[in-house]
């Protein structure tokens, strides 16, 4: 039986609960937007995303609500990365960006709870 990539399924609710609070602000053309990976893609992608994801995890003690915000904020890290650039490292908004897109995965109680344990899968491997 296949299904959907939980990491893709995640990004995916992650964009959308991001684009939800964000519509109004967007001055960007969406022309520039990153588009999804292809089918053909996808796995190459995730399974890069995934190892990046743990590596990012590696030393985090995810037990304890401190070990699991840790670990959403590397989360995050990891996927703005990857989608933006590594020049975003740079910018010196970067950690209250971080700051905020992990209070918006917080404040989505399922998104939440998924990526908890998204990360607990990806821990254990």
């Amino acid at each position: 039986m296949s299904g959907i990539d939980p990491t893709q399924r995640l990004l995916a609710q992650i964009r959308a609960a991001l684009s939800a609070r964000t519509d109004k602000q967007r001055s960007a053309s969406p022309s520039s937007a990153k588009s999804p990976p292809s089918k053909a893609e996808g796995k190459d992608f995730s399974d890069q995303l995934s190892h990046d994801i743990r590596a990012a995890i590696r030393e985090i003690h995810l037990d304890g609500e401190d070990g699991r915000r840790r670990g959403r904020k590397a989360f995050v890290e990891v996927v703005l990365l990857d989608e933006f650039g590594i020049a975003l490292a740079n910018d010196q908004r970067f950690p209250q960006i971080v700051e905020k897109v992990e209070a918006v995965i917080v404040d989505e109680n399922e998104l939440r709870t998924e990526l908890d344990r998204l990360l607990l899968k990806l821990a254990s491997r």
